[in-house]
């Protein structure tokens, strides 16, 4: 049980942070939360099942608010990508009924992306390299996995589209 004293250092931590460190910790925090609720609580799985297609679109909806903070707060391109790619694989990996949602099960791409989110923040709080330095192509290095990420998508809905074709003759 913390007490009084604990309560105070940490007020006092929080009056002493920078704004931008505050937005940090906030973002980060709320990166967890959604890597938490989609992946480690099986949201995104559960939803998958539910809504074939649809699911796994929401999912990487979900997902891409870690990568908007990862963007936010400068991430090198290179992890961008990766968290890009992460989450392509998942919606692309969901679509199969039932064995997508095993694989969903599996995957965990949100949370993956809030690690390299978490490790990249805190090597910028440390003042620290992580990773390779950004290319010099600039955001143009993001192209090709926010095409993969579109086509994913893409294919998701096509899919649930067909089924709901099917299904309801």
């Amino acid at each position: 049980m913390t007490g009084p004293p604990q309560q105070h250092a940490a007020a006092l931590q929080a009056a002493v942070l920078s704004p931008a460190e505050q937005r940090r910790r906030t973002d980060l925090a709320r990166a967890l939360t959604v890597a938490k609720w989609t992946d480690a609580r099986f949201l995104d799985p559960v939803v998958g099942l539910l809504l074939p297609g649809v699911g796994d679109v929401l999912g990487a909806v979900a997902g891409l608010y870690i990568v908007v903070v990862a963007v936010r707060h400068d991430v090198s391109r290179v992890v961008v990508a990766r968290m890009i790619f992460n989450l392509s694989l998942d919606c692309v990996g969901g679509l199969l009924p039932v064995v997508g949602d095993l694989f969903d099960l599996v995957n965990r791409a949100n949370l993956r992306n809030a690690r390299l989110l978490q490790q990249h923040l805190g090597a910028a709080t440390e003042g620290r390299s992580v990773g390779p330095a950004p290319d010099s192509a600039g955001w143009r290095a993001l192209v090709l996995p926010l095409v993969v990420l579109a086509a994913a998508v893409a294919v998701a809905l096509g899919v649930t589209y067909l089924a709901a074709r099917h299904w309801w003759r």
